[in-house]
């Protein structure tokens, strides 16, 4: 089940910045140059990584699922850290994609509807605890502003673990965008990896 998912190609609509390219998104100049992070709490945050061990935790990881280095968020208590860059969307020929990876350590996912770690599913756990990939207006605050477009969202059935899976979008909204990734643990550590962020004008 698992090889299965880890082949999974998710086609949906996006279309791709006609302005330019994603600024670094393989991550190989070993920094987050090209990106944004944001955190909620400062426990934890973004990282570019080439170990087989996480960043604060130290526990085992994956590593880079391309060449040399990727992005990684880790914790060292509850946290919400977002990973993101302005897209220009002006033509729905064009495309993007992504490779993720990631590990819930706590061996739950929860989405109370919002990315505040201190969000509840229920009275009084489990907290919020799910990993997203959206689009929001450019210069939006990536926890509290609406989203556009959901393109990758955890859910009960996600696996907890899973290493390198490719998603690829086209036809998405015209419009001047971030792409934000994000890692909530509201429970215990969720590990997100990210690579090979790709802009294709078509």
């Amino acid at each position: 089940m698992l090889a299965g998912f880890a082949a999974l190609f998710v086609f949906a609509s996006v279309g791709l910045a006609g302005g330019g390219k994603i600024k670094n998104g393989n991550f190989e100049t070993g920094d987050l140059f090209g990106w944004q992070t944001q955190n909620e709490t400062s426990n934890g945050d973004w990282f570019v990584s080439n170990k087989k061990v996480t960043p604060i935790g130290g526990q085992s990881w994956f590593g880079p699922m391309e060449k040399e280095f990727e992005a990684v968020s880790d914790q060292g208590n509850y946290d919400s850290n977002f990973l993101y860059q302005e897209v220009k969307v002006q033509s729905k020929t064009t495309r993007i994609s992504f490779d993720l990876e990631w590990n819930n350590r706590a061996g739950v996912w929860c989405n109370p509807g919002d990315f505040d770690a201190n969000s509840s599913c229920g009275s009084p756990e489990p907290y919020n605890q799910q990993f997203a990939v959206y689009l929001q207006n450019f210069g939006a605050d990536p926890m509290t502003d609406p989203v556009v477009k959901m393109l990758v969202q955890s859910k009960s059935s996600t696996p907890f673990k899973q290493g390198k899976a490719k998603y690829q979008f086209s036809n998405l909204p015209v419009g001047d965008w971030q792409l934000v990734f994000a890692a909530v643990a509201g429970e215990y550590v969720l590990n997100l990896g990210v690579d090979e962020v790709v802009q294709n004008n078509g």
